[in-house]
């Protein structure tokens, strides 16, 4: 009642003037608590915010709380830097994480965009119809159709930072390379 709107602002940037309205059953040490955990979640509640700023309109509240989950209070910066991280996350896919991108202003031709339309070809073939693998053509036409075209050095660089592999005739994700070769 004495503070209103502004009672967790001042809990948490002026305890002693919730001290000294002496409230029964609120002692001091209660009340620095309450101002020393509102402090620790202040830095939490700037990145729910920011990403809800940058994620509004593409994704929702829910995806918010797994990116600040799954990232913490640096979920802004690190959306910022690739948004394609966002497919990590449970429930989003590459066009999700692309109308993002899109959004944060990431060019058509950046690599990160094509290393994740890539992966997420491999991994499709993969989660939907059991492929292991799929042959660079069946990569290539998939590529167009999900965003018009993968850049021709996409491959070549995933190869090098083993997300996925290349014997010539068949491509697959990293991971799923690596499985085949231990069970083999």
């Amino acid at each position: 009642d004495a503070f209103g709107d502004e009672t967790l602002t001042v809990l948490k940037d002026s305890p002693d003037r919730v001290t000294a309205l002496n409230i029964p059953n609120l002692t001091a040490d209660r009340i620095a608590e309450m101002s020393a955990s509102l402090a620790a979640n202040a830095d939490l509640e700037a990145a729910t915010i920011e990403c809800n700023n940058m994620l509004g309109g593409a994704l929702g509240p829910a995806t918010v709380k797994k990116a600040i989950k799954k990232f913490g209070k640096e979920a802004p910066a690190i959306i910022k830097q690739n948004p394609f991280v966002l497919t990590a996350l449970h429930g989003v896919g590459f066009k999700s994480a692309d109308a993002v991108a899109k959004k944060l202003g990431t060019e058509p031709q950046d690599m990160r965009r094509h290393q994740a339309a890539l992966y997420h070809i491999l991994a499709e073939a993969s989660q939907q119809a059991g492929h292991t693998f799929l042959r660079p053509e069946q990569i290539e036409l998939e590529g167009r159709r999900l965003m018009g075209g993968l850049r021709p050095d996409v491959l070549d660089t995933c190869v090098a930072d083993e997300s996925a592999e290349c014997d010539g005739c068949c491509v697959s994700l990293g991971s799923m390379a690596k499985a085949e070769k231990y069970i083999a």
